[in-house]
């Protein structure tokens, strides 16, 4: 997605000629784009865009997540619906499919239109050299009655690798001297309307050292469960990866909340604990399938042709894991179940508000259990050796995402010693992370071959050996990661640290 002007526009056809291997226009469309959503900005907040687009007779109602551009290039899921193009807002969400993906909270609401965008578009079907097939349009539009009016270009992938269209994006860039663009139309529609959503206040849920323990616990799991409903309806819709992120980590941290505060809770505590890491490996199933598909277009894209192809075969599977474990989602949190978890998460947060005699000081509570948790990170990293299986690099990561959750949830309370040994933790996470991606990555491609997901089973054999490759460099970076871990001493001063808080 490119920034242009008018003289640009003009020059695109040439320029396609030359770089590409084969350029077909393709029919010019003059349409009007009108994006919806609710009172409460339910799409906006779920990490998607509602548009419907008209066509003479016709209407074309899409959802598509908001993937930040990056450098003008955006991956983006959406799905769309043909419904009735004679529809006066407010209305009800029109459609079947897509309001079937919407829970019903939502669907009761009527959607209004947030603004209107008028364009231009000028379209051509473009082959590239390396084989992927392009669409390659030429935009000028408009917000509605305002007289300013935009160029740009824009270049969506049909069929080939995301490195494909990178490489013939940059190419064009250059021709036509291009600047990335670096707001959707969605976004300048918004600023153009002057629209905004309320940002969450979450500064008053941090903790103080002069809380107790159980208001330290009770605030804490208040922030990140409200944080796991701030996601939960774009996690339900599941065009935006990093909704299901979101959802995912809530959940992750509010568990590590209820671990690390476990000897004051209350009882009952373990239903809610069990709840949540059931909803937890039902997100995961998604997100698996969304890191891997993120990676596998540039570890197997890189080694050329063959792989490329073969690369195809991974990415189809694993969207077609990604389906089921996404319909598997819906059906979780749309369940009864996940209902009574809510209830349950609310009464448990509303337990904690209660003082209780002997409440002791969430600094004094918490320092012996930091201690704890880094010396289970130090042993079980010093343990490690070239010949360690793969799963005690993936038990460390564990643990040392245990102690950054926990650093990052008393850095009020302990101040600098945990917001560097957070630092310290997510450089060693990065590389065990990707570690532990790559030794999944492996399993799930071998896997998809033996069920036949692909016919090319010796190409998704050259995939699985390449990401085989990426697990043992990052196993091979380990130790230089564990050394910068330790270095200058930072777990003495830690504990030191810990000791002095312990006593007061």
């Amino acid at each position: 997605m490119f920034e242009s002007g008018r003289g640009q526009l003009e020059r695109l056809p040439r320029v396609l000629g030359r770089l590409s291997a084969g350029v077909t226009a393709l029919p010019a469309r003059r349409v009007t784009d009108q994006y919806l959503d609710t009172a409460s900005f339910f799409f906006m907040r779920a990490g998607a865009a509602c548009r419907l687009r008209r066509r003479g007779r016709h209407a074309v109602l899409t959802l598509k997540s908001l993937a930040p551009l990056e450098g003008g290039l955006a991956d983006r899921r959406e799905m769309s619906e043909i419904v009735e193009a004679a529809i006066q807002w407010p209305a009800v969400l029109p459609g079947k499919e897509i309001r079937s993906a919407v829970p019903a909270s939502a669907r009761r609401g009527k959607v209004r239109c947030l603004f209107e965008v008028k364009q231009d578009r000028a379209r051509y079907g473009v082959r590239t050299r390396e084989g992927a097939l392009l669409e390659v349009s030429a935009d000028r539009f408009g917000f509605g009655g305002k007289k300013e009016r935009f160029h740009r270009i824009e270049v969506e992938l049909k069929s080939g690798s995301a490195r494909a269209l990178a490489g013939f994006a940059s190419r064009l860039a250059r021709e036509l001297e291009l600047e990335p663009a670096g707001r959707s139309k969605f976004e300048l529609g918004l600023e153009a309307e002057g629209i905004e959503i309320p940002a969450d206040d979450e500064k008053a849920m941090r903790i103080a050292r002069r809380d107790s323990a159980r208001v330290a616990a009770s605030l804490t799991m208040r922030r990140h469960y409200q944080h796991m409903l701030r996601h939960e309806s774009g996690a339900m819709l599941g065009l935006n990866p990093d909704s299901i992120h979101q959802m995912r980590v809530g959940i992750r941290r509010f568990r590590a909340v209820m671990r690390f505060f476990r000897s004051i809770l209350p009882e009952g505590s373990d239903a809610v604990d069990s709840g949540l890491r059931r909803v937890g490996r039902a997100l995961g199933a998604v997100r698996d399938m969304d890191v891997h598909m993120g990676e596998c277009d540039a570890v197997c894209g890189a080694d050329g042709g063959m792989t490329a192809v073969a690369a195809e075969s991974c990415l189809s599977g694993m969207n077609t894991l990604r389906g089921s474990a996404l319909a598997a989602l819906r059906r979780e949190l749309a369940g009864r179940r996940y209902a009574a978890l809510k209830r349950r998460c609310g009464e448990l947060i509303r337990a904690l508000e209660d003082p209780a005699p002997g409440d002791t000081p969430v600094a004094r509570y918490s320092s012996s259990r930091l201690m704890r948790e880094y010396r289970r990170v130090f042993t079980a990293g010093t343990a490690i050796t070239a010949a360690s299986p793969d799963a005690e690099l993936h038990g460390l990561r564990v643990r040392s995402k245990r102690l950054r959750y926990a650093c990052e949830m008393l850095e009020d309370v302990h101040s600098r010693p945990m917001r560097k040994m957070a630092k310290r933790l997510t450089a060693l996470q990065d590389v065990l992370g990707e570690h532990s991606d790559a030794v999944a990555a492996v399993r799930l491609i071998r896997r998809m071959a033996e069920e036949d997901f692909a016919a090319d089973r010796s190409g998704m054999g050259r995939c699985a050996r390449l990401w085989e490759s990426r697990a043992r460099a990052r196993r091979a970076a380990f130790p230089k990661a564990w050394k910068g871990f330790l270095r200058g001493g930072a777990g003495k001063r830690f504990l030191k640290c810990l000791r002095s808080d312990g006593k007061k």
